[in-house]
């Protein structure tokens, strides 16, 4: 899958009342992705921001979840490879915690309310 058609997937699955904003998010990431902080696996995208030894990330995703967790596996792996040992990311759809907890990967979670997409901070150790 392309990169907007990724991005409409996971706006249709995710926040349905936002469809209409799919050029915006589509600019938005682009710009992440001439800068080389897009990371393409599977159906997902991964947006990076490094932080010293840490990464924060931010996913798309248009896969199965069973599938975005394997991707989001070999996303980490990745980026522990890339030598960061930390990664963290924000969000506020429950089901990413349940990834960590399938994963077996150490991480902590903590309830922020940090605005819009930004309910939870959770970080794993790489």
């Amino acid at each position: 899958m392309t990169i907007k058609e990724i991005l409409a997937a996971d706006l249709a699955k995710n926040y349905p009342s936002e469809v209409d904003k799919l050029d915006g998010y589509y600019a938005g990431t682009m710009l992440f992705d001439a800068n080389g902080q897009i990371k393409h696996i599977g159906n997902s995208l991964f947006t990076v921001i490094p932080k010293d030894d840490v990464v924060e990330w931010h996913p798309a995703n248009a896969d199965h979840w069973t599938k975005f967790a394997s991707n989001v596996r070999e996303f980490l792996d990745c980026m522990s490879k890339e030598g960061f040992k930390k990664a963290e990311t924000y969000f506020d759809n429950l089901k990413l915690m349940n990834i960590y907890k399938w994963l077996g990967v150490p991480h902590t979670v903590e309830k922020i309310d940090g605005g819009q997409y930004r309910t939870y901070r959770a970080e794993v150790v790489l």
